[in-house]
């Protein structure tokens, strides 16, 4: 179970360092221009992200597999998502691993009621040798 909370806007290249000066602005409680900073109202622009996954043995122990489901808010709209994962890692003594992984989203405007709700189906492949 993971419950996430992530305040202000992606950074717009690579010069913008995460913990940047800019990055930064307008983010302490106590600041009288909350919100003045360079990319707009950065506390208005937050996400509220809860994920429940369950692991249990597969394949005869050898690989892992992960149920998931996961629900975030924002001002933007609403995202729901349901996955699986295959995983084996740190399988032998070289630490390869292999993972498996696929997700079903779907992503509800708050801001257009009007607009139609986006889905999107995604498959991941991570292997280490």
């Amino acid at each position: 179970l993971s419950l996430t909370q992530t305040l202000g806007v992606p950074a717009q290249g690579v010069v913008e360092a995460p913990l940047g000066r800019t990055a930064l602005a307008g983010l302490a409680a106590n600041d009288p221009g909350l919100g003045s900073g360079a990319g707009g109202d950065e506390l208005r622009q937050r996400r509220l992200e809860a994920r429940f996954s369950y692991g249990f043995a597969a394949f005869d122990d050898r690989f892992t597999s992960t149920p998931e489901i996961a629900v975030g808010l924002s001002n933007a709209g609403r995202d729901y998502s349901l996955g699986w994962r295959l995983a084996r890692g740190g399988g032998g003594p070289d630490g390869s691993a292999l993972e498996l992984a696929v997700e079903a989203r779907r992503r509800e405007s708050t801001a257009n009621r009007r607009m139609p709700p986006e889905h999107a189906l995604g498959l991941r492949v991570i292997s280490r040798f």
